[in-house]
């Protein structure tokens, strides 16, 4: 029988609703026992009359743990792809409830001299809200206060409203002004807390929270070196900011950005694409859609960013390059460009942005 302190849920699945537990081929097991004596959880038992070890307990066993089949000396053990756990803990729902436990426990699990809460951001008022596609929205904060100050490129954190010590990070979308108004790009994320909210209830004159700046990923003037940029969805905030403020100081610099959306409800920037370039001769852009809808209107190229780099075969050698995206994407769009001759040096990105 599984024992019931391993059947708790998983940040709010419950356990049996999760296929993830190991498989033991038998042809292959040597019954070396390593598995049954180095599983805390009693995931397995031995049976002595064939000298083979047995998946016992399924459920016992750790969400996401593969320690059994790495140590496994005649790779007999197996697990489900990986991905049935990272799918999971995209849902809104998790992410969620692993935040509540995180404040809950915060005595237990803080790291020391982190506990107190740094407090309500610095104020900043709402001034407009725009829909830039179906899943994407721009709002535009002016300082109550004084401005903030950063390099393009750089993030902030926004307090959730409502919420107890919950922050979102968001790249800053615009060059430094004067007036110190700061845009910011709202990718919709269903079940999210701060993205539903500013789909649903976030009015003009509201009053946010702002921590900040945060981030290394921040422009680099080099006036010898070209530069190409990729971003996926609201990645293209941050190099928003960047090419505003790049631009008009750099105007014998290359400039090529590569720009995917997920779908057509997350493409948008095309007319700051069509802006720069037509201002701006060593500007040009590109721009795909991993997953197009037969009804999309945009024509651009289909296929993942990394893929679509890739198939225009650049010699990037003494290129500099940046990448802002999901942590997925950044991986993916690195390894291509140090294939395409990009020094590992050279190449730019946040994973917080």
């Amino acid at each position: 029988m599984p024992d019931p302190k391993f059947l708790k849920p998983w940040h709010g699945i419950p356990r049996e609703k999760i296929d993830w537990n190991p498989t033991v081929d038998p042809l292959l097991c040597i019954g070396c026992g390593m598995c049954v004596t180095g599983c805390s959880r009693k995931v397995y038992r031995y049976d002595f009359k064939n000298q083979k070890s047995v998946v016992y307990d399924p459920l016992n066993c750790l969400v996401g743990c593969t320690t059994c089949m790495n140590t496994c000396p005649a790779g007999a053990i197996s697990f489900p792809p990986l991905e049935v756990v990272k799918n999971l803990e995209k849902r809104a729902d998790v992410r969620e409830h692993i935040w509540q436990e995180l404040i809950s426990r915060k005595e237990e699990l803080a790291l020391p001299g982190t506990e107190k809460y740094p407090g309500k951001g610095i104020p900043f008022k709402v001034v407009e809200i725009e829909t830039l596609a179906p899943e994407i929205k721009r709002i535009w904060l002016s300082p109550m206060e004084k401005p903030l100050k950063y390099y393009p490129g750089q993030y902030l954190t926004v307090d959730v409203p409502g919420e107890k010590e919950m922050v979102r990070a968001y790249s800053i979308a615009n060059a430094p002004r004067e007036d110190g108004l700061i845009e910011l790009h709202i990718r919709l994320v269903k079940g999210g807390r701060f993205t539903t909210y500013v789909f649903e209830k976030l009015r003009e004159n509201e009053i946010l929270g702002i921590h900040g700046p945060y981030g290394e990923f921040k422009y680099r003037e080099d006036p010898t070196a070209p530069l190409i940029m990729a971003a996926v969805a609201t990645g293209l905030a941050p190099m928003k900011a960047i090419l505003e403020y790049a631009l008009p100081k750099s105007r014998n610099r290359i400039f090529k950005m590569y720009f995917t959306a997920h779908n057509c409800a997350t493409f948008y920037g095309l007319q700051w694409f069509k802006n720069w370039s037509n201002e701006y001769p060593n500007f040009e852009y590109i721009t795909s859609i991993s997953s197009p809808h037969p009804e999309c209107p945009y024509s651009a190229e289909l296929g993942r960013i990394h893929t679509v780099i890739e198939r225009h075969e650049i010699d990037l050698r003494g290129y500099d390059a940046y990448v802002a995206g999901s942590p997925k994407v950044i991986k993916a769009s690195v390894e291509v460009f140090k294939k395409l001759g990009v020094a590992e040096d050279h190449i730019y990105y946040d994973i917080a942005a």
